[in-house]
């Protein structure tokens, strides 16, 4: 247990600065305009994830693969796979991904606000999934999660995020009132 705990703290530390690496360099252009403003989370220094930022997907792909299958690294990796495949566009794969990064954090040793942050930075990644599926309803759903599983900064941006693309956009519709039955 204390090993799991001490590889939790590595990771934790990583993740103190994945505050700053939680915006992935933008090298998708498709994506990454549909994305608004969006932040994807990335744990920063855990295989595949510096070229996963650097935008070389495919490559961090394949250093996730060969990746050790401890809890904690299995996390790592959903995650990685997670915004790879979203810089990819594959929605499909992303989705999983992220749910398999939600499952994985529960079977992890440790720090239980550690956890919880964890646990929240995947149900955002979901989210973005879910909205670039043109999924509003799931993407809400699963920033509303993360925001009861963690209440942060990055998890609060998203949701608003999300509502300003939502009620901004709105696909064109324009609201008006009317006066009835005078």
């Amino acid at each position: 247990m204390n090993k799991q705990l001490s590889k939790i703290s590595a990771l934790v530390l990583l993740l103190g600065t994945t505050a700053s690496a939680v915006a992935v360099a933008a090298k998708n252009v498709t994506t990454d305009a549909k994305l608004n403003g969006l932040k994807l989370a990335i744990v920063k220094n855990a295989p595949g994830s510096d070229e996963i930022i650097a935008g070389d997907y495919q490559l961090g792909l394949d250093k996730l693969a060969s990746a050790k299958q401890d809890p904690i690294s299995s996390y790592n990796q959903a995650m990685g796979m997670c915004v790879a495949n979203i810089k990819l566009n594959d929605l499909s794969l992303a989705d999983k991904a992220c749910s398999f990064a939600v499952e994985q954090i529960d079977k992890v040793t440790g720090p239980s606000a550690q956890k919880l942050f964890l646990k929240s930075m995947a149900y955002s990644n979901r989210g973005i999934v879910r909205y670039l599926a043109d999924d509003n309803v799931g993407a809400l759903e699963d920033f509303t999660s993360a925001l009861l599983v963690d209440n942060n900064t990055i998890v609060k941006n998203n949701l608003l995020t999300l509502k300003r693309i939502s009620y901004g956009d709105n696909k064109g519709a324009r609201y008006q009132t009317a006066s009835v039955g005078e």
